[in-house]
């Protein structure tokens, strides 16, 4: 379902991603017993005790208060006396189970000893201890983990992610079964509809394991710099191997652990043999010399990370086929998602110019023009208030950079034979990703940082004259938002605004009038931008061609949000947040289509002034600007409505001349910008941040309201598997997902 392509035949498995000698491996494997691995503790050994009999655990005080409270006679049981009776066998089993769960580790980690299975790793149980380096929210903690000899940490109890090597996670209960093999009888279409992962829209225990299988791969790639990453599931006494890239996550069959120990034995025996590069580390990565690291704390001192992180050397490929070494200290953004973009920023430090410059590194879809290529475009088109690249492209492997790029593979594999369940949506295979970096002669700042509503605007406008400009030379950004709407700041205390991020850029053609127009024929699974800012049209049609409006109504929803978050008005945070709540956050889930819905609140209040009327800024102007954009923007969608009208585009001409009339005018008070209280989480589509939370449980519904999310980034393991959904609670924004957008 989504993004898991599974069934794999755990041989192909082994020697596709885990290529050795076969000769070597065979040898190796020759000593092992086909039952190393069954003297794991098991439940199916566990005699289970009968309803009467007591149960010796340190939890027997307060059994023995639950039992107080049932009130039993010699005569028939009441209803109530018998659900009681049975939750507490069912409390009694979990702790059995949970106790069980603990005692598998290190009997796990022995035999891997015993047997020298994975030579030249060091095993670990982190069960009980986060990673202190981890971000609050997100101190997940694998049940056993593989380190290179040498890279864990001094004390046995610490976890490191940074370091982590290779995951291992174990569950007992019996209700869990995360993913369900059909069997070869089953081919076909019945194949094709059986269910192999948990349905993106639940929330059963499927579901929270999964959420918390995908939380830990995710925390591993927000650590390191990975191409792939594999690890191990075993659920008594089957075990499964993972491997998952950006495009998604390939699940091999399900074997006997315990009666065919040697298949397990081989993949450790195999993932040791493996080269760096094959265990998913990125080669273009790389520790940096003593001498570097002493340049790297004095240069890049003003963007210390808060949490230890490594400084590391980055290879940028130029025009040239070479490549251009940076050094990093921990980036300005971290990608929250296994797949999809997994955007990082960093300001870094060029060893060739030797000034501080500007990194931005992600995986982009294949359908889309390289980032790299667009900015040169619009560079040569002399588009002002853009990024001026220094290098960048797609990165190269080391030993063949004329012919081998880093990119995915899961979606190499979803019209296999073998593969059962849905994969993507109807209609919309997975896309490959290839790794993408580019190097900015820039060193942005926030919006936030602006002084006062003028200075906003003026941002404001030097964004839009850049998308102006930029749409004239063929180009449309399509991702408008307070993370690409960026500062300058120049001598004086003066800003420049800056459009950055154009990895989502769609290169437009021109129709028979001479008119740009989106001619994209392949059809779109989701829908590109950020939630927040997104056009009315766009969130209640995934379908839509994404158009100019809808960039230029993205213009329109920044300027309302960090308005409402920043400057006083005539209504309380407590009316500002429902706002909030009901025209930005608005979302529904389409159970059919699996995806999310929004935006009919946008278009109230683009129309008809709704959850405005009642508003006014303290600074007027900004009042000014948002009801006269307001209704220009809004006429679009009124014409719309109007049977045999065609509907006329809202120009930049448009929005441009109200917003040079505002800063104009010499009426500013000048007050203080404030930073938003809450800013916008970095929310994007389905594929790439499953947009907002689980939907409900109701089972009738055709499409089900979402729950809004008040939790930090993360806060547990939540959510549906909807493109690899967290685990328990209502939400999959946050924490513990599959996905990014196209």
């Amino acid at each position: 379902m989504g993004e898991i392509v599974g069934p794999m035949p755990v041989k192909e498995f082994l020697e596709t991603f885990l290529p050795c000698d076969e000769t070597k491996i065979k040898a190796m494997l020759a000593n092992i017993p086909n039952n190393a691995f069954d003297k794991i503790p098991s439940t199916q050994r566990i005699r289970k005790p009968k309803a009467d009999e007591p149960v010796e655990d340190d939890s027997e005080d307060d059994e023995d208060e639950v039992e107080d409270e049932v009130e039993h006679n010699d005569e028939e049981q009441t209803s109530e006396e018998v659900e009681m009776e049975e939750a507490v066998r069912k409390l009694e089993e979990e702790r059995r189970q949970k106790k069980l769960e603990k005692d598998m580790y290190p009997a796990m980690i022995k035999v891997l000893e015993k047997y020298q299975l994975c030579p030249g790793f060091t095993f670990r149980d982190t069960s009980n201890n986060g990673d202190p380096n981890s971000r609050k929210g997100r101190k997940w903690r694998p049940d056993i983990i593989g380190y290179k000899d040498g890279d864990a940490p001094s004390e046995p109890s610490i976890l490191d992610f940074g370091k982590l090597a290779l995951p291992i996670e174990v569950k007992t209960a019996k209700t869990v079964r995360t993913f369900r093999d059909p069997g070869p009888k089953v081919e076909g279409d019945k194949r094709r509809c059986f269910p192999f992962a948990p349905n993106p829209a639940g929330a059963s225990e499927d579901n929270i394991t999964l959420g918390q299988l995908v939380s830990v791969m995710t925390e591993m790639c927000v650590r390191q710099h990975r191409t792939h990453i594999f690890m191990v599931f075993l659920r008594d006494p089957d075990v499964r191997i993972l491997r998952a890239d950006r495009a998604g996550v390939i699940v091999s069959e399900a074997i006997n652990y315990r009666t065919n120990s040697k298949t397990l034995a081989e993949f450790f025996l195999r993932f040791s043999q493996l080269s760096d590069a094959q265990r998913g580390l990125d080669p273009t990565v790389s520790i940096v010399t003593e001498e570097e690291a002493i340049i790297a704390r004095r240069e890049l001192a003003n963007y210390k990370p808060k949490l230890t992180r490594p400084i590391v050397a980055i290879e940028v490929p130029t025009d040239a086929g070479q490549s251009r070494r940076v050094l990093a200290w921990g980036s300005l953004m971290e990608p929250e998602s296994l797949t999809g973009r997994a955007t990082r920023a960093y300001p870094v430090w060029d060893v060739v110019a030797k000034k501080i410059c500007f990194l931005k590194d992600a995986w982009r879809a294949e359908h889309l023009v390289k980032e790299a290529d667009v900015l040169k475009a619009l560079a040569e088109g002399k588009v002002p208030n853009i990024p001026t690249i220094i290098a960048g492209g797609d990165l190269y492997n080391p030993k063949d950079p004329s012919t081998t790029f880093q990119k995915t593979a899961t979606q190499d594999y979803i019209d296999a034979i073998w593969v059962a369940g849905l994969v993507g949506a109807p209609g919309f295979p997975l896309e490959q990703r290839f790794h993408h970096r580019i190097l900015e002669d820039f060193v942005p700042g926030s919006i936030n940082e602006c002084l006062n509503a003028r200075q906003m605007m003026t941002v404001i406008r030097d964004a839009l004259i850049a998308h102006q400009k930029a749409y004239e030379c063929g180009f449309l950004h399509r991702d408008i938002s307070n993370n690409n709407v960026l500062i300058s700041k120049m001598e004086g205390g003066g800003v420049q605004g800056i459009l950055t991020d154009w990895d989502m850029a769609l290169a437009l053609q021109k129709d028979a009038k001479g008119n740009f127009v989106n001619a994209e024929t392949r059809r779109q699974r989701y829908r590109t931008g950020t939630w927040y800012f997104m056009s009315a049209k766009l969130l209640q049609n995934p379908a839509k061609q994404h158009a100019l409006q809808d960039d230029l109504e993205s213009f329109f929803y920044l300027v309302v949000y960090l308005s409402l978050f920043s400057y006083t008005t005539s209504v309380t945070r407590a009316k500002i947040q429902k706002v909030i709540d009901k025209v930005f956050d608005q979302s529904e889930f389409d159970t059919e289509s699996l995806v999310y819905e929004g935006g009919f609140h946008k278009q109230l209040m683009l129309e008809h002034g709704t959850f405005l009327d009642a508003i006014e800024f303290e600074e007027k102007l900004l009042s000014d600007w948002i009801d006269a954009s307001r209704q220009i923007l809004g006429q679009y969608l009124l014409v719309n409505k109007a049977k045999g009208e065609i509907p006329v585009q809202t120009t930049h001409t448009a929005l441009l001349d109200q917003t040079n009339q505002i800063l104009g005018i010499d009426a500013w008070t000048g007050t203080k910008y404030q930073a938003p209280e809450k800013p916008p989480p970095r929310k994007r589509i389905l594929n790439e941040d499953p947009k907002v939370g689980n939907p409900s449980s109701k089972s009738d519904s055709k499409r089900q309201r979402t729950k809004k999310v008040g939790a930090s980034d993360g806060d547990a393991y939540r959510g549906s598997s909807g493109l690899m959904g967290g685990g328990s609670g209502s939400n999959v924004r946050r924490s513990g997902r599959l996905g990014s957008n196209t």
